[in-house]
């Protein structure tokens, strides 16, 4: 069984990104990705995964909050 479960080569920006989406959509805490269980089953998966630490998640967040924000800002211009 061991044979099967090879790790695929992770992108560490689109890994971030699913965290940050992760935690805004169920409302999550932004330590989430800093349990020790987590990252436990996060390493057993993909032991090339490089864990998140809060202020990653927050500077993720941050990012997405403003990429919408201008998504929005250009569609009530076009109204």
């Amino acid at each position: 069984m061991q044979e099967k479960l090879k790790a695929k080569k992770i992108d560490h920006i689109v890994f971030r990104e699913l965290c940050a989406n992760l935690i805004i959509r169920h409302g999550l805490p932004l330590n989430f990705f800093e349990y020790k269980k987590l990252n436990t089953w996060i390493s057993y998966l993909n032991p090339d995964a490089i864990l998140v630490s809060r202020n990653t998640i927050k500077n993720e967040i941050l990012r997405i909050f403003m990429k919408e924000k201008s998504r929005m800002k250009e569609k009530l211009n076009k109204l």
